[in-house]
Protein backbone atom coordinates (compact mmCIF):
# COMPACT_ATOMS: atom_id res chain seq x y z
CA UNK A 1 0.00 0.00 0.00
CA UNK A 2 2.77 2.57 0.90
CA UNK A 3 4.43 1.26 -2.57
CA UNK A 4 1.53 2.41 -4.49
CA UNK A 5 1.17 5.58 -2.26
CA UNK A 6 4.36 6.31 -3.49
CA UNK A 7 3.75 6.24 -6.78
CA UNK A 8 0.54 8.52 -6.66
CA UNK A 9 2.35 11.00 -5.25
CA UNK A 10 5.13 11.05 -7.91
CA UNK A 11 3.01 11.03 -10.76
CA UNK A 12 1.16 13.79 -9.21
CA UNK A 13 4.11 14.94 -8.70
CA UNK A 14 5.55 14.64 -12.55
CA UNK A 15 1.86 16.06 -13.47
CA UNK A 16 2.09 19.14 -11.96
CA UNK A 17 5.66 19.70 -13.54
CA UNK A 18 3.93 18.93 -16.84
CA UNK A 19 0.68 21.30 -16.85
CA UNK A 20 3.46 23.87 -15.03
CA UNK A 21 5.71 23.59 -18.35
CA UNK A 22 2.55 23.74 -20.62
CA UNK A 23 1.81 27.33 -18.62
CA UNK A 24 5.29 29.22 -18.66
CA UNK A 25 5.12 28.00 -22.89
CA UNK A 26 1.40 29.52 -23.23
CA UNK A 27 2.76 32.45 -21.20
CA UNK A 28 5.82 32.61 -23.07
CA UNK A 29 3.71 32.59 -26.48
CA UNK A 30 1.15 34.69 -25.91
CA UNK A 31 4.11 37.55 -24.60
CA UNK A 32 5.17 37.38 -28.07
CA UNK A 33 3.08 40.42 -29.06
CA UNK A 34 3.32 41.87 -32.55
CA UNK A 35 3.16 45.56 -33.45
CA UNK A 36 0.66 45.25 -36.30
CA UNK A 37 -2.55 45.46 -35.24
CA UNK A 38 -4.86 46.62 -32.42
CA UNK A 39 -6.38 43.60 -32.69
CA UNK A 40 -5.66 39.66 -33.26
CA UNK A 41 -8.03 39.11 -35.73
CA UNK A 42 -5.46 39.07 -38.62
CA UNK A 43 -3.37 36.64 -36.71
CA UNK A 44 -6.48 34.48 -36.48
CA UNK A 45 -6.38 34.83 -40.67
CA UNK A 46 -3.10 34.24 -41.18
CA UNK A 47 -2.88 30.75 -39.12
CA UNK A 48 -6.01 29.77 -41.14
CA UNK A 49 -4.38 29.96 -44.40
CA UNK A 50 -1.65 28.30 -43.40
CA UNK A 51 -3.20 25.39 -42.14
CA UNK A 52 -5.52 25.96 -45.29
CA UNK A 53 -1.93 25.87 -47.23
CA UNK A 54 -0.49 23.08 -45.00
CA UNK A 55 -3.49 20.76 -45.79
CA UNK A 56 -4.39 21.32 -49.07
CA UNK A 57 -2.35 17.85 -50.19
CA UNK A 58 -4.74 16.14 -48.68
CA UNK A 59 -7.74 17.95 -49.50
CA UNK A 60 -7.95 18.42 -53.59
CA UNK A 61 -10.72 17.09 -55.28
CA UNK A 62 -11.14 15.92 -59.31
CA UNK A 63 -12.86 18.77 -59.99
CA UNK A 64 -10.18 21.50 -58.96
CA UNK A 65 -7.42 18.95 -60.85
CA UNK A 66 -9.80 18.95 -63.68
CA UNK A 67 -10.25 22.54 -63.87
CA UNK A 68 -6.72 23.30 -63.42
CA UNK A 69 -6.22 20.50 -66.60
CA UNK A 70 -8.62 21.89 -69.06
CA UNK A 71 -7.63 25.61 -68.13
CA UNK A 72 -6.96 26.67 -71.68
CA UNK A 73 -9.84 24.97 -73.39
CA UNK A 74 -11.87 25.62 -76.29
CA UNK A 75 -13.48 28.88 -75.84
CA UNK A 76 -17.12 27.42 -76.20
CA UNK A 77 -16.34 25.20 -73.29
CA UNK A 78 -15.17 28.04 -71.30
CA UNK A 79 -18.80 29.36 -71.23
CA UNK A 80 -20.44 26.54 -68.84
CA UNK A 81 -17.55 26.63 -66.21
CA UNK A 82 -18.24 29.59 -63.53
CA UNK A 83 -14.89 31.34 -61.81
CA UNK A 84 -15.98 29.67 -58.61
CA UNK A 85 -14.76 26.10 -59.66
CA UNK A 86 -11.63 27.52 -60.89
CA UNK A 87 -8.26 26.34 -58.84
CA UNK A 88 -6.58 29.37 -59.37
CA UNK A 89 -9.71 31.16 -56.74
CA UNK A 90 -9.51 31.18 -52.93
CA UNK A 91 -7.20 32.87 -50.65
CA UNK A 92 -3.97 34.21 -51.45
CA UNK A 93 -1.11 33.21 -48.94
CA UNK A 94 1.59 36.12 -48.36
CA UNK A 95 4.91 34.14 -46.75
CA UNK A 96 7.84 35.64 -46.30
CA UNK A 97 10.37 33.00 -47.30
CA UNK A 98 13.65 34.92 -46.48
CA UNK A 99 15.54 38.20 -46.26
CA UNK A 100 19.15 39.76 -47.48
CA UNK A 101 20.88 42.47 -45.93
CA UNK A 102 22.54 44.89 -48.71
CA UNK A 103 24.53 47.41 -47.79
CA UNK A 104 26.12 49.89 -50.06
CA UNK A 105 28.03 53.23 -50.04
CA UNK A 106 24.61 55.21 -49.37
CA UNK A 107 22.44 53.17 -47.05
CA UNK A 108 21.41 49.52 -45.74
CA UNK A 109 18.41 48.07 -46.39
CA UNK A 110 17.07 44.75 -45.97
CA UNK A 111 15.07 42.80 -49.18
CA UNK A 112 12.37 41.15 -48.06
CA UNK A 113 11.41 37.93 -50.49
CA UNK A 114 7.77 37.19 -50.65
CA UNK A 115 6.18 34.13 -52.08
CA UNK A 116 2.55 34.01 -53.09
CA UNK A 117 0.55 30.64 -53.71
CA UNK A 118 -3.69 30.20 -53.70
CA UNK A 119 -4.59 28.43 -50.63
CA UNK A 120 -6.90 26.41 -51.94
CA UNK A 121 -5.38 23.75 -54.49
CA UNK A 122 -1.44 22.73 -53.88
CA UNK A 123 -0.05 26.05 -56.14
CA UNK A 124 2.25 24.77 -59.28
CA UNK A 125 2.80 28.28 -59.86
CA UNK A 126 3.32 30.63 -56.66
CA UNK A 127 5.79 33.33 -57.43
CA UNK A 128 8.10 35.08 -55.43
CA UNK A 129 8.57 39.18 -55.19
CA UNK A 130 11.03 41.14 -53.58
CA UNK A 131 10.21 44.53 -51.86
CA UNK A 132 12.36 46.71 -49.42
CA UNK A 133 10.96 48.28 -46.07
CA UNK A 134 10.06 51.57 -47.86
CA UNK A 135 8.26 50.11 -50.75
CA UNK A 136 5.85 48.56 -47.62
CA UNK A 137 5.95 52.11 -46.32
CA UNK A 138 4.87 53.81 -49.40
CA UNK A 139 1.81 50.96 -49.49
CA UNK A 140 0.96 52.40 -46.27
CA UNK A 141 1.03 55.60 -47.17
CA UNK A 142 -0.73 55.80 -49.99
CA UNK A 143 -3.64 53.63 -48.93
CA UNK A 144 -3.47 55.73 -45.80
CA UNK A 145 -4.20 58.55 -47.88
CA UNK A 146 -6.99 57.10 -50.25
CA UNK A 147 -8.56 54.36 -47.32
CA UNK A 148 -8.07 55.75 -44.01
CA UNK A 149 -11.19 54.03 -42.96
CA UNK A 150 -9.81 50.88 -43.17
CA UNK A 151 -6.45 51.78 -42.42
CA UNK A 152 -6.80 53.34 -38.53
CA UNK A 153 -7.28 49.80 -37.39
CA UNK A 154 -3.80 49.08 -38.74
CA UNK A 155 -0.50 49.89 -36.88
CA UNK A 156 2.39 49.44 -39.70
CA UNK A 157 6.07 48.67 -37.85
CA UNK A 158 8.30 51.90 -37.19
CA UNK A 159 11.73 52.44 -38.24
CA UNK A 160 13.84 52.28 -34.85
CA UNK A 161 16.67 54.45 -34.25
CA UNK A 162 19.07 51.02 -33.22
CA UNK A 163 18.55 47.73 -34.55
CA UNK A 164 16.91 47.71 -37.32
CA UNK A 165 18.94 45.07 -39.00
CA UNK A 166 19.60 42.52 -35.86
CA UNK A 167 17.72 39.19 -36.92
CA UNK A 168 15.13 39.73 -34.14
CA UNK A 169 14.14 43.06 -35.75
CA UNK A 170 13.53 41.68 -39.20
CA UNK A 171 12.03 38.39 -37.95
CA UNK A 172 9.10 39.97 -35.90
CA UNK A 173 9.02 42.89 -39.44
CA UNK A 174 8.93 39.77 -41.70
CA UNK A 175 5.83 38.18 -39.40
CA UNK A 176 4.18 41.79 -39.31
CA UNK A 177 4.03 42.51 -43.21
CA UNK A 178 2.99 38.95 -43.53
CA UNK A 179 -0.23 40.06 -41.40
CA UNK A 180 -0.06 43.44 -43.31
CA UNK A 181 -0.80 41.88 -46.60
CA UNK A 182 -2.94 39.59 -45.40
CA UNK A 183 -5.45 41.89 -43.72
CA UNK A 184 -5.56 44.81 -46.66
CA UNK A 185 -6.09 41.41 -49.21
CA UNK A 186 -9.31 40.64 -46.81
CA UNK A 187 -10.81 43.77 -47.53
CA UNK A 188 -11.92 44.19 -51.08
CA UNK A 189 -12.30 47.87 -51.33
CA UNK A 190 -8.37 47.81 -51.01
CA UNK A 191 -7.36 44.56 -52.53
CA UNK A 192 -8.85 45.38 -56.23
CA UNK A 193 -7.35 48.71 -55.15
CA UNK A 194 -4.86 50.01 -58.18
CA UNK A 195 -1.77 51.37 -55.20
CA UNK A 196 -2.68 47.78 -53.90
CA UNK A 197 -2.08 45.93 -57.19
CA UNK A 198 0.38 48.08 -58.44
CA UNK A 199 2.72 47.19 -55.30
CA UNK A 200 2.79 43.81 -56.58
CA UNK A 201 3.27 44.00 -60.25
CA UNK A 202 3.64 47.43 -61.60
CA UNK A 203 7.84 47.27 -61.74
CA UNK A 204 7.77 44.06 -63.68
CA UNK A 205 4.83 45.31 -65.82
CA UNK A 206 6.48 48.37 -66.82
CA UNK A 207 9.77 46.44 -67.83
CA UNK A 208 7.76 43.97 -69.25
CA UNK A 209 6.01 46.71 -71.92
CA UNK A 210 9.40 48.66 -72.27
CA UNK A 211 11.12 45.33 -73.26
CA UNK A 212 7.95 45.20 -75.88
CA UNK A 213 8.58 48.29 -77.01
CA UNK A 214 12.30 47.96 -77.80
CA UNK A 215 11.73 44.37 -79.66
CA UNK A 216 12.87 42.76 -77.03
CA UNK A 217 10.13 40.03 -77.12
CA UNK A 218 11.55 37.12 -75.84
CA UNK A 219 12.42 38.68 -72.74
CA UNK A 220 9.06 40.68 -72.12
CA UNK A 221 7.71 37.65 -72.37
CA UNK A 222 9.13 36.02 -69.95
CA UNK A 223 8.08 39.46 -67.45
CA UNK A 224 4.57 39.32 -68.81
CA UNK A 225 4.24 35.34 -67.69
CA UNK A 226 5.83 36.44 -64.15
CA UNK A 227 3.10 39.47 -63.68
CA UNK A 228 0.34 37.11 -65.59
CA UNK A 229 1.18 34.42 -62.67
CA UNK A 230 1.19 37.59 -59.96
CA UNK A 231 -2.44 39.00 -61.28
CA UNK A 232 -3.58 35.85 -60.93
CA UNK A 233 -2.96 35.53 -57.45
CA UNK A 234 -4.27 38.55 -56.80
CA UNK A 235 -7.29 39.17 -59.13
CA UNK A 236 -8.35 35.37 -59.58
CA UNK A 237 -9.18 34.18 -63.23
CA UNK A 238 -11.33 35.89 -65.58
CA UNK A 239 -10.33 39.95 -65.09
CA UNK A 240 -10.19 42.10 -67.63
CA UNK A 241 -6.43 43.87 -66.13
CA UNK A 242 -5.28 40.14 -66.65
CA UNK A 243 -6.96 39.78 -70.43
CA UNK A 244 -4.38 43.38 -71.04
CA UNK A 245 -1.81 41.01 -69.91
CA UNK A 246 -2.56 38.13 -71.81
CA UNK A 247 -3.55 40.06 -75.07
CA UNK A 248 0.19 41.78 -75.03
CA UNK A 249 1.91 37.83 -74.81
CA UNK A 250 -0.61 36.46 -77.18
CA UNK A 251 1.13 39.34 -79.96
CA UNK A 252 4.63 38.59 -78.27
CA UNK A 253 4.48 35.34 -78.81
CA UNK A 254 2.96 35.67 -82.82
CA UNK A 255 5.61 38.17 -83.13
CA UNK A 256 8.25 34.94 -82.73
CA UNK A 257 5.87 32.83 -84.44
CA UNK A 258 4.98 31.01 -80.97
CA UNK A 259 2.09 30.23 -82.46
CA UNK A 260 0.56 27.39 -80.30
CA UNK A 261 1.69 29.45 -76.78
CA UNK A 262 -0.21 32.54 -78.75
CA UNK A 263 -3.42 30.82 -79.09
CA UNK A 264 -3.52 29.47 -75.85
CA UNK A 265 -2.88 32.85 -74.17
CA UNK A 266 -5.57 33.91 -76.59
CA UNK A 267 -8.08 31.39 -75.65
CA UNK A 268 -7.66 32.78 -71.87
CA UNK A 269 -7.65 36.40 -73.04
CA UNK A 270 -11.40 35.56 -74.74
CA UNK A 271 -12.70 34.58 -71.28
CA UNK A 272 -11.53 37.64 -69.74
CA UNK A 273 -13.88 39.65 -72.11
CA UNK A 274 -16.97 37.80 -72.17
CA UNK A 275 -18.67 39.81 -70.32
CA UNK A 276 -17.02 42.98 -71.32
CA UNK A 277 -17.69 42.86 -75.57
CA UNK A 278 -16.97 46.49 -76.49
CA UNK A 279 -13.92 46.71 -74.95
CA UNK A 280 -11.27 48.05 -77.19
CA UNK A 281 -9.38 44.32 -77.25
CA UNK A 282 -12.00 42.11 -78.22
CA UNK A 283 -12.29 42.62 -81.59
CA UNK A 284 -8.59 42.34 -82.44
CA UNK A 285 -7.82 39.51 -79.84
CA UNK A 286 -10.78 37.42 -82.21
CA UNK A 287 -8.98 38.84 -85.48
CA UNK A 288 -5.73 37.63 -83.75
CA UNK A 289 -7.11 34.10 -82.56
CA UNK A 290 -8.55 33.31 -86.11
CA UNK A 291 -5.02 33.60 -87.58
CA UNK A 292 -3.35 31.57 -84.83
CA UNK A 293 -6.12 28.84 -85.17
CA UNK A 294 -5.51 28.65 -89.29
CA UNK A 295 -1.34 28.55 -88.10
CA UNK A 296 -1.94 25.89 -86.18
CA UNK A 297 -4.46 23.97 -87.47
CA UNK A 298 -7.58 24.44 -85.48
CA UNK A 299 -11.25 24.98 -86.53
CA UNK A 300 -11.94 28.30 -86.16
CA UNK A 301 -15.42 28.39 -87.14
CA UNK A 302 -16.84 29.68 -83.94
CA UNK A 303 -14.57 32.61 -83.57
CA UNK A 304 -15.13 33.59 -87.14
CA UNK A 305 -18.87 33.50 -86.56
CA UNK A 306 -18.69 35.60 -83.41
CA UNK A 307 -16.21 38.13 -85.14
CA UNK A 308 -18.88 38.50 -88.41
CA UNK A 309 -21.69 39.43 -85.66
CA UNK A 310 -19.44 41.76 -84.62
CA UNK A 311 -17.74 43.23 -87.42
CA UNK A 312 -20.49 44.93 -89.02
CA UNK A 313 -20.94 47.84 -87.05
CA UNK A 314 -17.23 48.14 -86.41
CA UNK A 315 -15.20 48.95 -89.96
CA UNK A 316 -11.38 48.00 -89.70
CA UNK A 317 -10.38 46.42 -87.16
CA UNK A 318 -6.84 46.94 -85.85
CA UNK A 319 -4.00 44.72 -85.08
CA UNK A 320 -3.94 43.48 -82.01
CA UNK A 321 -0.19 44.78 -81.46
CA UNK A 322 -1.21 48.49 -82.42
CA UNK A 323 -4.34 48.39 -79.64
CA UNK A 324 -1.54 46.96 -77.05
CA UNK A 325 1.06 49.41 -77.91
CA UNK A 326 -1.41 52.61 -77.84
CA UNK A 327 -2.59 51.64 -74.52
CA UNK A 328 1.08 51.35 -73.45
CA UNK A 329 1.60 55.06 -75.06
CA UNK A 330 -1.95 56.68 -73.57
Amino acid sequence: MERIKQRLNKQNTLDHVLERKVDDQELELADDSDAFSKTSSELDVDITLRLKLSTSNNSIDERQILADATKFDDIDKSEDNEDTENPLNGQTVFEIISTDTVKDRHSNYVVYRILLTKSSVVDQNPVIIERRFSDFEQLHCDLNTQFKHYMEQVVFPKKRLFGNFTPRTIAKRSRAFEQFLTHLYSIDEIRFSQVFLEFFYLTDLKEAYNLMLDVEYEQSITKFQKVLLIQEKMLGYLNVLIGETLCALVSCCKTVEDYTLALKYGKQALKCYTSHEDNRFYLPLIQTCIHLCWKVGEDKEKLEEKLQQHKRDSGDIPTLLSVVHSAVLL
